[in-house]
Formats: structure tokens, C-alpha cells, sequence
């Protein structure tokens, strides 16, 4: 409630009375009418802090981190043990190969010309555990001879590949011409066909035969040569000679020359058919004159192709 304030200046001109009642009259009316509000008093002190609420639901989980760099490398893991041996093993070719009897069970052979390896039982068996998978031309035989032969002869030939070859560098020691033969499996029956084309002074010529009891490969040198270093050379090809359902085909590439002079030049190409029933894999190849012998220095080696 806020205080009449006394006019000096009523007091002075003699009017007091009046004023008082003014005065009063105005309190009444605000005490009736109730007072204005008073200033706002200062702030009190803050009180004490609350005690603290409960804690709040955990957050959703933060984003995955990037992954670290790798770590170096650990050092090497120590050698292992040592295994146990191997069996103990033989080499040399097929027809050399022991008995079975003769070294001890589990013992390995490897046959250096058929590329097969076997082990023994140590009594009565040999067993294949590896067959030969050739590839490419092997060279199987090769004769060299060193003094006048009358065969030059291919034995024991492995049935591992598919086709043979003969390349040979002979010479006869007749005292005329002849021709170079060739038997399979030493069969010397009539099974024998072969044709031919021959060129000689410049003029082919051809001919046929049958029926005979070797293959006839072409002309061969011989001792009435005028020059000696004259020699034949051929090139024979025994194709797919493992199987024994049908008949061999051979073919034949042979040049020979007696003199440096017309006439005395042949060339021969051949082919034919060994028809011996029932033959099996041919595993014997022999070269021979039709007369004489093959003089020393004659050569021929035997190859087979995959």
C-alpha cells in the first residue's frame, strides 16, 4: 500500500482540515480497492542440488569401425619329421628283370625299355603298378655292325607305343644287286603282299606281288658297286603294330645307288600287308639280303612314336 504524500503548500494556506479528509478519504479507497503490488524483493539463495534421477535406456550400438591394417607375418613353422623310407628298388630292361623269388616282398623294378615299373611279391609274382604313357618318338634299338652280318635283327620290342619306324644305312656284299627283305615275328609264311613304284633312268615303273614269304623293300647295294661308299638308305613305317584284330600295313622310302652313271640309281617307293592270322603285336622286326650278307658299317636303328 502506497503512502499519501502531505502537500506543504495546502498546510501553509490554512486548509489542513480539508486536505486530512482528502488525505484519509484517499487511503480508504485504497485499502478498499486493494494496494499495488510491491517491488519484486532480491533473490534468495539457490537451494540445495536434487538428488540425481535415474539413468536413461542404453543407445542404439555405434557404426562398425574400419578394419585395422594386417599384422605382420609370423615367422616359419618348424621342418617336419622325416617320413619313412621307400621300398627298395631295381633297373634294367624287362628280359633282365630277377625273379620275383629273389628279392624281397614290396621291392620295385623299373624296365628301362618299356618305361614300366613292377613289384614283387617276394615269392612267384611280378606285379605292373605303373604302365608306360609315352609321348613323342623313342629311340628303341639301334645295330651298328661291325663285321659282315646276315640279319639285322629287332627283338623283344615293347607294345607301349603306337607306331614303328626303321631308318637304316646298309649295304650288301653280292656280287650283284639284290633286294633288302623284311619279316615280322620271324614268320616266314606266304602273308606277305606288297606294291611298288620304282623310278630309274628317269621312267617310273610299277608292280605288285602276293602271297610271298617276305616283304620286299626295294633294291640293295652290292659288292660290284664301283665305288664302296655307296650305301642304301631307307625309311620304314610299321603303322598301329600293337593291334591283332586286322592286318598290318607297312610302307617304305628307299634310295640306293651303285654308280655315279645313268641307270644305276633307283628309287623306290613301297606298301604292303602282313596277313599272318592271328598275329598279336608285332615284337620282332628282321632285315636281310635276298642274297649275301649286310657288310660292316651297316646300320639301322628302330624307333616308336606315341
Amino acid at each position: 500500500m502506497s503512502m499519501v504524500p502531505i502537500n506543504p503548500q495546502l498546510l501553509s494556506q490554512g486548509d489542513y482540515p480539508g486536505y486530512l479528509i482528502r488525505m484519509l478519504r484517499s487511503l480508504q479507497d485504497q485499502i478498499l480497492s486493494g494496494g499495488g503490488q510491491g517491488p519484486a524483493g532480491p533473490q534468495g539463495p539457490a537451494g540445495p542440488q536434487g538428488p540425481a534421477g535415474p539413468q536413461g535406456p542404453q543407445g542404439n550400438p555405434g557404426a562398425t569401425g574400419a578394419t585395422g591394417s594386417q599384422g605382420p607375418q609370423g615367422n616359419p613353422g618348424a621342418t617336419g619329421s622325416q617320413g619313412p623310407a621307400g621300398p627298395a628298388a631295381s633297373v634294367g630292361t624287362l628280359a633282365a628283370r630277377p625273379g620275383a623269388g629273389t628279392l624281397s616282398a614290396g621291392t620295385l623294378y623299373f624296365a628301362t625299355d618299356t618305361n614300366e615299373v613292377y613289384r614283387t611279391d617276394g615269392a612267384t609274382t611280378w606285379t605292373l603298378v605303373h604302365a608306360a604313357s609315352p609321348s613323342g618318338t623313342a629311340k628303341i634299338q639301334e645295330v651298328l655292325l661291325g663285321a659282315t652280318t646276315a640279319t639285322i635283327d629287332f627283338s623283344s620290342i615293347p607294345s607301349t607305343y603306337k607306331h614303328l619306324q626303321v631308318i637304316g644305312y646298309v649295304r650288301g656284299d653280292n656280287a650283284s644287286g639284290t633286294s633288302l627283305l623284311m619279316r615280322l615275328n620271324n614268320n616266314s609264311s606266304g602273308v606277305y603282299d606288297w606294291q611298288q613304284l620304282r623310278s630309274n633312268t628317269g621312267t617310273a615303273s610299277g608292280a605288285e606281288n602276293f602271297s610271298q614269304t617276305s616283304a620286299n623293300l626295294g633294291q640293295l647295294n652290292a659288292a660290284s658297286s664301283a665305288d664302296a661308299h655307296f650305301f642304301t638308305t631307307f625309311t620304314l613305317t610299321i603303322h598301329n603294330y600293337t593291334q591283332s584284330a586286322h592286318y598290318v600295313s607297312w610302307t617304305c622310302d628307299l634310295f640306293s645307288a651303285v654308280a655315279a652313271t645313268t641307270g644305276n640309281m633307283f628309287k623306290d617307293n613301297r606298301g604292303g600287308i602282313w596277313r599272318a592270322s592271328g598275329q598279336g603285336a608285332i615284337n620282332r622286326i628282321t632285315l636281310l639280303p635276298a642274297a649275301g650278307n649286310f657288310v660292316a658299317a651297316s646300320e639301322a636303328s628302330l624307333y616308336a612314336m606315341a
